[in-house]
């Protein structure tokens, strides 16, 4: 039998070269942190240098898909191997993970985070912990029940972005809130849409934060706020619901007087008017034109918008006041009520005479 032919052994081939691990820490570092937590997380499958890469990372920001219900074990298997600076968190809370909120505060308390929002698939409650997260500098908040403020409560120092949309704050609560904002010098924005109490009666409670610059305030009903002074006021958002039911809406328009852009609307079975029948309107002879208007009010305002407008008396006495006070408006948009008291093709003549 022939002898086989001789074959030369091939060199064992060189060590492949990883592209993307021999770039600079910092670059990679910058890579890294375009991704989704969760891609950021799988590079440790890619190889055993891998492994702990991400680890490494200066900080990270943990954020779950909106329409997801996060997985409380996802976010504790993070919060267990990550060692640095969590700058961000925000995730759909469900009832599994709602149990996890104060083990998880904790941690992010140990991290540095900056910003956290929260949203729920329920109505979930809130850790009290959640207090002691000095560094925020933004706290959105979401369909929650929030809890009384602890005793000994600092504030947020650094807080200067709060929302709190569809939450539940216990009986005397609106005073938490109070001493939430007040002891958050730093806000320029803020957000309070439907944060109501579970208190029997309405109690009055004062909003000051004179840094703000952003304020939107939107309720269906009157949940007792009085706004303080806001010099820094660039534009306010004011949802009126039932606010006119009892009260002074010459005070309150004194309040935004430094604002640049005005947003109100009107709607809620027309807040201006006494019941739902459109029967008994209050009629603007009244205090709200007796007031004796600084020359000054207004005086910033550049665009009002004004939504639902059904052409009541008050309504058309505002406007008058906005004229007459605005020296450097720009531009008044008016969104007629679907129950306007005078047809489309009026609103026009009305508003020139």
């Amino acid at each position: 039998m022939a002898p086989s032919p001789h074959r030369e052994k091939r060199p064992a081939p060189a060590d492949t070269v990883d592209t993307l691990l021999s770039l600079p820490p910092q670059m990679l570092d910058e890579i890294l942190s375009c991704l989704p937590i969760r891609d950021i997380v799988r590079t440790s499958a890619l190889s055993r240098s891998w492994r702990h890469r991400w680890k490494a990372l200066p900080s990270i920001e943990l954020t779950w898909p909106a329409q997801h219900v996060v997985a409380h074990e996802a976010v504790k298997a993070v919060l267990h191997c990550y060692p640095g600076r969590i700058r961000r968190f925000s995730a759909l809370v469900g009832k599994g993970s709602a149990r996890s909120l104060g083990v998880w505060f904790r941690k992010l308390a140990s991290c540095g985070i900056e910003y956290l929002y929260l949203d729920g698939a329920y109505i979930f409650p809130l850790h009290v912990s959640v207090f002691a997260l000095a560094s925020l500098t933004s706290l959105e908040l979401c369909e929650c029940r929030v809890p009384g403020l602890p005793n000994g409560f600092m504030g947020f120092p650094n807080l200067t972005k709060l929302k709190l949309f569809m939450v539940e704050l216990p009986a005397g609560g609106e005073y938490h809130l109070q001493d939430i904002i007040a002891k958050s010098p730093l806000i320029e924005d803020l957000y309070l849409g439907d944060a109501r109490t579970l208190s029997d009666t309405m109690n009055l409670w004062v909003i000051q934060a004179p840094n703000v610059r952003h304020l939107t305030l939107a309720s269906s009903d009157d949940y007792g706020w009085i706004l303080g002074d806001f010099p820094l006021l660039d534009y306010a958002l004011i949802d009126l619901g039932k606010y006119l039911s009892g009260r002074d809406f010459g005070t309150l328009l004194g309040k935004l007087f430094h604002a640049k852009m005005l947003q109100i609307y009107t709607c809620h079975s027309i807040p201006i008017m006494v019941g739902s029948d459109q029967k008994q309107i209050v009629e603007a002879n009244g205090d709200f034109q007796n007031k004796q208007w600084s020359e000054s009010m207004f005086a910033n305002l550049q665009e009002v918008q004004i939504k639902d407008i059904g052409f009541y008396s008050n309504e058309m006495s505002f406007i008058e006041l906005v004229l007459s006070k605005a020296r450097l408006l720009r531009r008044l948009s008016i969104r007629l009520d679907v129950e306007c008291l005078i047809p489309k093709e009026g609103v026009l003549d009305v508003l020139l005479k």
